[in-house]
């Protein structure tokens, strides 16, 4: 969450990627709970399912300590998968 100027107010949670700062991720959360999100790389050509964990409620919404990944799928095509979408 952003502040009006832009400063960051609050993260939902952290995760380590491989990519570093060379490289490009995007984060979809899920659209039916907000414990499970997508995470792509890129650079690397993969995409994770993460179950964040540890939540706790401040005074700017959910935060969680811990994210974890549930599902990995590693596409080997020079990179892809700049953004996910969740479908039912």
């Amino acid at each position: 969450m952003l502040a009006e100027n832009g400063d960051l107010l609050k993260r939902m949670f952290v995760l380590s990627t491989t990519s570093g700062a060379y490289g490009s991720n995007a984060v979809t959360p899920a659209f039916w709970n907000d414990e499970y999100a997508v995470v792509t790389e890129g650079p690397r050509g993969t995409v994770e399912v993460v179950k964040l964990a540890g939540k706790k409620t401040g005074d700017y919404g959910a935060e969680y300590t811990t994210a974890e990944t549930v599902a990995k799928l590693t596409i080997n095509d020079g990179g892809c998968c700049a953004n996910a979408v969740w479908q039912s």
